[in-house]
């Protein structure tokens, strides 16, 4: 019995995932360039992040924001970004939001 009330439990939550699949929820964005000034003891990982926080950036993964920045800003190390640089960092925002 306890197998059986388990199975249909698990059938249950299947069903309602295949309904509603986390996820998959599509928000209308636009690209904005924001320039960001680098400051002494700053991390090209750190900068993405706080700018990506700020501005309402909606990828998950920060990587591939940091990827593109190293690229389009010709960053060779990125561990080696000289203080008082301005760097472009292209973000993917909500069309909707105000920065």
């Amino acid at each position: 019995m306890k197998v059986f009330i388990i199975g249909m439990v698990m059938i249950a939550l299947l069903t309602v995932m295949a309904m509603f699949p986390p996820g998959t929820e599509r928000v209308d964005t636009k690209r904005v360039l924001v320039p960001a000034k680098v400051y002494c003891g700053d991390t090209l990982n750190g900068i993405c992040s706080r700018t990506a926080i700020e501005h309402g950036d909606v990828r998950e993964d920060l990587r591939e924001i940091t990827e593109v920045v190293r690229r389009q800003n010709n960053i060779q190390d990125a561990d080696v970004i000289q203080p008082g640089r301005i760097l472009l960092i292209e973000l993917e925002v909500p069309k909707g939001a105000g920065k």
